[in-house]
Parts: C-alpha cells; structure tokens; sequence
C-alpha cells in the first residue's frame, strides 16, 4: 500500500519588512481634532464648564464672526447660557459638560 503524502506549506508576509516596499505603503491622513462645536465644548469641559468669548476663540481658532455664530449656535441648542462675570461684568458662556 502506497502512502499518500500531502504537503501544505505557507508563508507570511509582512510588507513592512521589505524595504523597497515601505516606501508604497498609504500614507494615513492625520486624525480629525472634530468640528469647531466639538472644540468648543471639549474647551469648556476643561475649564468647568464656563469660557470667556477669548478663551473660545482660541481653543477653536475661529475668527471672530464665525465664533460669534458658533456661540450662537451653542446657546440656541441649549448647549450655553451666557452670563456675565458677577466681579468684572464680562461676559461668560456656561457649558453643562
């Protein structure tokens, strides 16, 4: 009797490890940071829940109209209330973050 032998032989490849190869690889798009909405409350969430409207600007790098809409936005969705600072009388946005 004849014994039937079979051979299955596999091998893996990592791309990565051939180095004319690297060079083909997709390069990955850098990660979103998210919408000026999301800076805007990821901001105030670090500040506890209020920002001042020069504090919002700079964590959300907008220009002043466009921040102005932001702020808006944020009050009509019920995302802020404003207030003004009981010490200094400037205006603050308060965030239920």
């Amino acid at each position: 009797m004849e014994a039937l032998v079979s051979i299955n032989q596999s091998i893996t490849l990592n791309i990565g490890d051939i180095p004319q190869l690297q060079q083909l690889q997709p390069i990955q798009p850098p990660i979103s940071t998210g919408s000026p909405m999301q800076k805007l409350l990821k901001a105030a969430k670090e500040h506890n829940g209020q920002l001042s409207i020069a504090q919002a600007a700079m964590y959300t790098e907008l220009e002043s109209e466009h921040l102005k809409e932001l702020l808006l936005e944020a009050t009509k969705i019920g995302y802020a209330e404003v207030n003004n600072d009981p010490n200094t009388g400037a205006i603050r946005y308060h965030f239920d973050v």
